[in-house]
């Protein structure tokens, strides 16, 4: 029953012309002369015999007739389903394709094991999160090693603008975030110059307001660098599109216990692949 009260709620004469309704087309449908398979098919499909031409004697609803009416249906129910490229995600197939047609894409992988990195953030998780109330993630340890990477590597930090490769002052970071229909990469400025704590509340911060569809203009646009993380989606390696006018993109994978040699032996250790 639909209602036609506030906020779609129901009152008693929505209840009574629905009633009224059904009673109506049950009346209608004992007019129709319709053999019983007829019927019996009809039922079984939730057909209508009142939208069936008869073919039978004195136009007769037969077997035959109701299979016919409900062929349209069943074609119909069989046809893909078109999702219409539009909004966020027409501006970003636009973009995602010039890159890949406009800039040479080179992969490079390496697998690295990150036995360190877990120790780390398992001493600096209760420290972290009694000053910022905050979970210390695996993307806010690698935002710290890539904007200190960054800075060792200035060629990786750059922009590309008017044919020109211009190298950045600061290391202003653009994280990509999975939202509705789409991807936002909002920017974490200046990250070189904040620690671990700064750097969980500033990304934490970001992610959402992207989530929340807040993002301002300017909090998207002047990244020197993007990282892209799906290891939470069980993803061992990707190859990103670089977010141009940058010029380099890190993919980031799931750590994973894997068999690696340490110093002539072979031992299970936390792997992730970049």
């Amino acid at each position: 029953v639909k209602g036609s009260g506030e906020k779609g709620r129901i009152h008693r004469a929505d209840v009574e012309g629905y009633v009224s309704a059904g009673v109506k087309a049950k009346e209608a449908a004992s007019t129709v002369r319709a053999t019983p398979l007829a019927q019996k098919v009809a039922a079984a499909n939730g057909l209508e015999l009142g939208q069936v031409e008869g073919s039978g004697e004195r136009g007769k609803i037969v077997r035959s007739d109701v299979e016919r009416a409900l062929q349209p249906a069943k074609a119909q129910a069989g046809e893909k389903r078109v999702i219409k490229l539009q909004g966020m995600r027409k501006i970003i197939a636009q973009r995602m394709s010039q890159s890949a047609y406009t800039a040479p894409h080179v992969t490079i992988t390496t697998t690295v094991d990150m036995t360190s990195a877990k120790a780390m953030r398992t001493e600096l998780l209760p420290i972290v999160e009694k000053q910022t109330g905050l979970r210390l993630s695996y993307t806010e340890i690698l935002l710290k090693a890539i904007s200190a990477c960054l800075v060792k590597h200035p060629n990786l930090n750059a922009r590309w603008e008017n044919e020109e490769v211009v190298l950045q002052d600061h290391t202003n970071i653009g994280l990509a975030v999975s939202v509705k229909d789409g991807l936002l990469v909002p920017v974490i400025f200046e990250a070189e110059r904040m620690g671990l704590a700064e750097l969980v509340r500033k990304s934490k911060e970001v992610a959402g307001k992207a989530r929340d569809n807040k993002l301002k203009p300017e909090d998207l646009s002047g990244g020197t660098f993007t990282v892209s993380n799906l290891g939470m989606y069980a993803v061992d390696s990707f190859t990103p599109i670089i977010n141009q006018p940058e010029v380099a993109i890190l993919g980031v994978g799931q750590i994973q216990d894997k068999p690696a040699v340490i110093g002539g032996q072979v031992l299970v250790r936390p792997m992730m692949t970049l």
